[in-house]
């Protein structure tokens, strides 16, 4: 399955669920916000706050639903957890570090594009021996641009000089492969759990569906 990989021009990873097995952490943040809106969220809604930068998902559950004195006071609540998380507790998903590193063997560029801010990205890829095997680390936040918009694929692939019909994209959210598809870059949906969408919705969507990157590796 590896040499399906080898000529690809680039190859673009989602961070959260996808190389880190962190969703958990995450959801249990996310989970304990929208319990305390009192709020019956849409499928929709979920997709708009988890696809924005850090600073828009504060934005909406302080402005749109009164949670904190701020929209800094939602950020800090956030960092409070996810901040140790990164820095000591990270773990890559199976096979995410011996994926990507075949990939850098291979002579294959690689870039993230996640909605986590930056700081968080590069603790955790750095906790998990990670880091040094991408070319570029794209954060939703310092590009102002959500992962509902095809921009922020297309800067990322242009950013490590390759082109969207020979690219790959991998991610494990739903919306995000649907993104993807539309840039015209070959998608990989990394199940990890039916929040982000369930094993057959993603079957349905991707190019290719794992539950692990060791899938890959054969």
């Amino acid at each position: 399955m590896f040499e399906r990989f080898e000529n690809a021009s680039g190859f673009l990873f989602d961070c959260d669920g996808c190389l880190l097995d962190s969703m958990g952490t995450w959801r249990g943040v996310e989970y304990s916000l929208i319990e305390m809106t009192g709020h019956d969220w849409t499928q929709s809604e979920l997709e708009e706050m988890r696809a924005a930068p850090i600073t828009e998902a504060a934005r909406i559950f302080h402005e749109r639903h009164g949670l904190f004195d701020s929209n800094q006071a939602v950020i800090d609540y956030v960092n409070a957890t996810m901040v140790d998380y990164y820095e000591h507790d990270a773990q890559p998903k199976r096979g995410a570090r011996e994926f990507v590193f075949a990939l850098r063997e291979a002579g294959v560029p690689c870039a993230v594009v996640s909605s986590s801010p930056l700081e968080f990205i590069k603790s955790g890829l750095t906790t998990c021996g990670m880091v040094d095997a991408f070319d570029g680390l794209f954060s939703t936040k310092e590009l102002g641009i959500s992962k509902q918009d095809p921009r922020i694929w297309n800067y990322a692939l242009e950013s490590i000089g390759a082109q969207a019909r020979s690219a790959w994209g991998a991610d494990d959210s739903l919306y995000a492969i649907r993104v993807i598809n539309a840039c015209g870059i070959s998608s990989i949906g990394t199940y990890d759990g039916d929040d982000s969408g369930s094993f057959d919705e993603l079957s349905i969507e991707a190019t290719i569906v794992i539950r692990s990157f060791e899938e890959l590796l054969d």
